[in-house]
């Protein structure tokens, strides 16, 4: 311990030699407790960070994988939503008369403008098709002899022979004479063109002439404030559909007592401000027509108010209204003196293609004329053939129709027609004796 012989000690000296020993041992023995300890502590530390650690790493690689898997789900769903979305189809489609052609929809665009081809045209319009060489192409109407000419890359298209300037250049090749829409409809007569999100459908609806209009409403592309897709076959009836709803019914052509639509249905109630048990039916097909055209109004002039007065109304009606108002006049006194209600039996209602409409706003109430602002009316008048309809009784052919000027009164004829009664600003009575 202090470099002493232990065995050169005495007893006493030896005795405290030993118990400082063992001192030194207990101190030993305790510093290498507590260095175990220590030890113990810091490695059981070591491994609570380690495990700390690999919890966190582990929970950042689920999360990881969590936004992996978020993410090709979303890029999925958005691809399958993409592909089933009517907004972004995969198709365009073009009907012409009752041929039917189809492209990806990325090749019916450039840029915003809808293209067309020529190609699918030139028949449907009874054109000729001439081309000086690959990049000029040549279209002449077989019945007029009026023609068109487009160049590849060029925005001009020269028209009887003079410049017309289009919103974009034809695209001219060996297959195809890709023009703007728009340019279609501006150069060619006798056509009508109607659009949605996914297809053009462009009707021949008299002899097709080429020329540089001025402006022409009734042979614009169609389009509408509202997406109204789904009542297109309703608004512009096709093959035999197309010439049902020509039906003449006036002071000279009856129905008689015992008419009734077999295909009859309930007016829209959004729509309908009459009398449910007498006038809130009408033809199917003209109310679905109705409905679209009601439904854009609202959307186009901001008048909510415009709604349904009246619909079909049956013979035992109109005989009440009749007798009502005109006590017991036979029907020759009617036809010359009559001019405002309709004999039962003949009134155009109970063929339940026509309807009155009315603004419910107090001011314009059933009893009282005009029926709707100004503004209102104008847009029935100038707008109500694309849906299917005519203004029935115009201002200035009373002597033809037998009866006084109604605003409201629209008649259902299907789109072909009522653009040909429109545009000619003639009467059905009118329309029909040029069909004979």
């Amino acid at each position: 311990m202090n470099g002493q012989n232990p065995g050169n000690m005495t007893p006493e000296q030896r005795k405290i030699y030993e118990q400082k020993h063992r001192e030194y041992l207990a101190r030993k023995a305790a510093y290498e407790k507590k260095r175990q300890a220590d030890m113990q502590r810091r490695e059981a530390e070591e491994a609570a960070k380690r495990a700390k650690m690999k919890k966190f790493w582990i929970s950042a690689v689920c999360v990881a994988v969590s936004f992996i898997i978020i993410g090709l789900s979303a890029f999925f769903v958005t691809k399958y939503l993409r592909d089933v979305d009517p907004s972004t189809p995969k198709t365009f489609t073009y009907r012409i008369n009752d041929e039917k052609n189809s492209v990806a929809y990325s090749d019916a665009f450039h840029g915003n403008l809808i293209f067309i081809n020529m190609r699918f045209l030139r028949d449907a319009l009874s054109l000729t098709e001439s081309a000086s060489d690959n990049e000029t192409v040549k279209y002449t109407s077989r019945a007029t002899k009026s023609s068109v000419v487009f160049k590849d890359g060029s925005s001009t298209a020269i028209v009887r022979g003079m410049n017309v300037n289009m919103p974009a250049p034809a695209k001219v090749n060996a297959d195809e004479c890709s023009v703007p829409l728009d340019t279609v409809s501006y150069i060619f007569t006798g056509i009508t063109i109607s659009k949605t999100a996914s297809s053009v459908r462009i009707e021949r609806t008299d002899s097709v002439d080429i020329l540089a209009k001025s402006t022409d409403t009734l042979s614009m592309v169609i389009e509408f404030s509202t997406d109204l897709s789904e009542y297109e076959q309703y608004m512009n009836p096709q093959g035999t559909e197309r010439d049902k709803y020509l039906k003449l019914v006036n002071k000279e052509n009856g129905v008689g007592e015992d008419y009734v639509p077999d295909n009859l249905v309930n007016i829209t109630e959004s729509v309908f401000a009459g009398n449910a048990d007498t006038s809130g039916k009408m033809d199917a097909c003209a109310e679905k027509a109705l409905y679209a055209m009601v439904t854009e109004l609202r959307k186009a002039t901001g008048n909510g108010y415009i709604s349904v007065l009246s619909g079909y109304r049956d013979y035992d009606y109109q005989r009440k209204v009749f007798n009502r108002n005109m006590n017991g006049m036979t029907l020759e006194q009617t036809k010359t003196t009559v001019t405002d209600t309709a004999y039962p039996g003949y009134s155009e209602h109970q063929t339940g293609l026509c309807a009155d409409l009315w603004d419910t706003r107090p001011q314009y109430s059933p009893t009282v004329n005009p029926f709707t602002d100004e503004a209102t009316a104008t847009w029935l008048k100038n707008n109500a053939w694309k849906f299917g309809f005519i203004l029935r009784f115009p201002s200035g052919k009373e002597q033809v129709t037998g009866y006084s000027y109604e605003s409201w009164h629209f008649r259902f004829v299907g789109r072909y027609h009522a653009q040909k009664i429109a545009s000619a600003g003639i009467t059905l009575e009118e329309y029909i004796d040029t069909l004979k």
